[in-house]
């Protein structure tokens, strides 16, 4: 009788193991959300510098060619999953002031093996690893957090935290955050001719915005 009753007690055991196995990734994976290309962007400032920077014009790079896959649940913020890349033979100049010629200009360069390589490197990744809740809004619906995770870019990988705002409200989300970084820390040179004299800064920024909605 023992016998049984251990036996019973075993297989019990076993299907509660297993029902929890069934029941786990649907309890921690977050609500997944689809961004609206039409309301969302993707764009890096790059700043001039170098004595006649007075002269010259920053720029403000646009991607046209990206794509976001987000995962996030605002009662479990710390489960969210984002994989973000773009195509960075896409990225166009924006910056008023400048003529269609001088825009061309600036995107053959930047394309080109002295800058960003795009033959060799076309594309950018970043991969949240960690969401980290600053604070929340007094109506719930919204919070300030760090996104930490891994830049790729032109041959290299390096860690990235973008600070963001995010807001909710009947299924629809908003983000927008923008972070600083280095070129040279990506083995990007800052371009730079006559002698430094016409330059752009090593820093550049990178600003996204998304708009998602909510997946059934």
């Amino acid at each position: 009788m023992r016998l049984g009753h251990a036996q019973d007690g075993a297989g019990r055991q076993a299907g509660l193991l297993l029902l929890l196995l069934a029941l786990w990734p649907a309890a921690v994976q977050a609500a997944a959300w689809r961004v609206d290309p039409a309301h969302s962007s993707l764009g890096v400032r790059v700043f001039r510098a170098g004595a006649f920077a007075s002269q010259l014009h920053d720029h403000h790079l646009v991607a046209d060619r990206w794509s976001a896959a987000l995962r996030f649940d605002p009662q479990a913020p710390a489960e969210a999953t984002l994989q973000l890349s773009a195509q960075l033979d896409s990225l166009h100049d924006v910056e008023p002031g400048l003529s269609d010629e001088d825009h061309q200009k600036v995107e053959q360069e930047m394309r080109s093996p002295r800058v960003l390589d795009v033959q060799r490197f076309p594309e950018a990744r970043f991969a949240l690893q960690h969401l980290l809740v600053q604070s929340r809004g007094a109506d719930r619906q919204g919070m300030r957090a760090t996104l930490t995770g891994w830049l790729e870019l032109h041959g290299h990988r390096a860690p990235l935290s973008l600070p963001v705002d995010l807001h909710w409200d009947a299924g629809h989300l908003r983000a927008q955050g923008a972070v600083t970084f280095k070129q040279s820390a990506f083995g990007i040179k800052p371009y730079k001719k006559l002698l430094g004299t016409v330059a752009v800064r090593d820093e550049v920024q990178v600003e996204v915005q998304l708009a998602a909605t909510a997946l059934p």
